[in-house]
């Protein structure tokens, strides 16, 4: 341990803490603009006629509100933030991204929820018509450190993450649903090869996740690319991966995406709308950092141009209203009418210098039209992350 500590001292190295615990909020369809006509998207325009503006914080959407008033509550000192080696070890992996792989740390951040992903805010709601789910168990990672950043939507002291952490390697956690969700935002940090011995260097690092009604191994290597849900049970149950490995965290932003779509017609019985096309439907996400933090907002539409493609756009805003990009792409159907199943597409600057791309993926809820969105995002600036968006 003094060597490889040693060793990462002469990196010249920092620490980065986190602070609070508390609880997520799942985003909701729907709201005011400020600026914008949503309504009125067209989608032969480019980018659906909107424009480089500000709106609203939040874009004065309920469910957008209250994910970002519960973001400050999400953040959880995990006492390994204070660990010497994880400080030295972070600060290695942020600041030396040149740095060639066998001397660099690898961070890869993952937001893990379980439960009913597309269900109501509170996991102990017992309105609806679930079974309560235990999803009590245990993440593990073969070697390097595991760390919480982030808890979403638990609900205390009924859920919660078993401390002390006596292995740095393990979360425990205790955590049941009904018709809602829980989660974490987790952190692993595994350190530079040169510092393992060439056998261990050569084995993969396996993350192991016993939650409950679910178990599964993942390579640590292919998380950075992972947007994923599974399904658990018949009951509805399922959970969701979707990862991020920054290779230039502090230069260069990536990170993931969270909320909802809901098909045009759910709200209008003639989805036609001027333009010559028909717009079948809008998504609201959370903008999160790779560390799980709301980082912005994402306001869209995607429907059928007037010679019929497929049309995704977009428009991006930071925390307080204003305009950080324009987005375009194309999108893919679901099973139902005006259902969305995937979207991608890059988003643009002002001056419409193309900035970044962004991905994600629908899934329809079970109580109604619509359903839930998770996605990935990334700034061009860190090639090995945008590469993986898509």
């Amino acid at each position: 341990m003094k060597r490889q500590i040693g060793i990462l001292a002469s990196l010249g190295l920092l620490v980065i803490l986190a602070a609070g615990c508390g609880r997520d909020d799942n985003p909701a369809a729907g709201g005011s603009t400020a600026t914008d006509q949503f309504a009125q998207i067209d989608l032969d325009k480019d980018f659906g006629g909107l424009t480089a503006t500000a709106e609203d914080p939040a874009f004065a959407d309920p469910g957008m509100e209250a994910a970002l008033a519960a973001d400050a509550g999400e953040a959880c000192p995990d006492p390994l933030l204070m660990s010497p080696e994880f400080q030295q070890l972070d600060r290695a992996g942020r600041e030396h991204p040149d740095l060639p792989d066998s001397l660099r740390p690898g961070l890869t951040f993952l937001r893990l929820r379980w439960g009913h992903l597309a269900g109501p805010v509170d996991s102990l709601d017992a309105s609806g018509d679930c079974a309560r789910t235990d999803w009590s168990g245990t993440i593990r990672v073969d070697r390097g450190l595991l760390v919480v950043r982030r808890v979403l939507a638990f609900e205390r002291p009924n859920d919660h993450i078993v401390f002390p952490r006596p292995d740095p390697h393990a979360v425990e956690v205790i955590s049941s649903t009904r018709c809602g969700h829980d989660g974490l935002v987790l952190q692993i940090l595994t350190r530079p090869a040169a510092l393992e011995d060439s056998a261990t260097a050569a084995t993969p690092n396996l993350l192991h996740i016993d939650l409950g009604p679910f178990s599964a191994t993942y390579d640590v290597a292919e998380l950075g690319s992972i947007s994923a849900v599974v399904d658990v049970d018949a009951d509805g149950n399922a959970v969701e991966l979707a990862g991020v490995r920054p290779r230039r965290p502090d230069g260069c932003p990536s990170g993931t995406l969270m909320g909802r779509y809901r098909p045009a017609s759910a709200d209008q019985p003639d989805t036609s709308s001027t333009g010559g096309h028909d717009r079948l439907g809008h998504l609201m996400v959370a903008w999160r950092g790779f560390d799980g933090g709301v980082a912005g907002f994402l306001r869209g539409a995607y429907g059928l141009d007037s010679a019929g493609e497929r049309v995704f756009v977009g428009k991006i805003i930071g925390l307080g209203g204003e305009f950080r990009g324009l987005v375009r792409g194309t999108w893919e159907a679901g099973a139902a009418d005006g259902d969305l199943a995937h979207f991608n597409g890059q988003w643009h600057a002002a001056d419409g210098a193309v900035e970044g791309v962004v991905a994600g993926d629908g899934y329809p809820g079970q109580d109604g039209p619509g359903g839930f969105v998770t996605g990935r995002w990334a700034a061009l600036c860190d090639a090995q992350v945008a590469d993986t968006v898509h």
